[in-house]
């Protein structure tokens, strides 16, 4: 699933760290794809797919604090909606 949203023609507006200046969000919270991939190529981070699922989730939420209007909200929400249902 994270390869396919990766090389997914949506895939850059998540795959990489956003970077804004304007967004309300600590470091903490910042995530993108890559950085999923990375914490499942140690296998140590995720041992329950809620761990997973808490990671993708706080990578949607970073991306949907763009305007509604932008093109990274938009694909945001598109692959949330999807992800949310599977």
């Amino acid at each position: 699933m994270l390869k396919h949203l990766m090389v997914g023609r949506d895939g850059w507006a998540l795959k990489q760290p956003l970077i804004d200046n304007k967004l309300r969000s600590s470091d903490k919270e910042k995530m993108c794809l890559e950085d999923i991939e990375s914490n499942l190529k140690k296998l140590i981070k995720y041992s329950k797919v809620d761990e997973f699922a808490k990671d993708m989730r706080i990578v949607f939420s970073y991306a949907l604090q763009y305007p509604s209007r932008s093109e990274v909200h938009k694909t945001a929400r598109n692959i949330k909606d999807t992800f949310e249902l599977s």
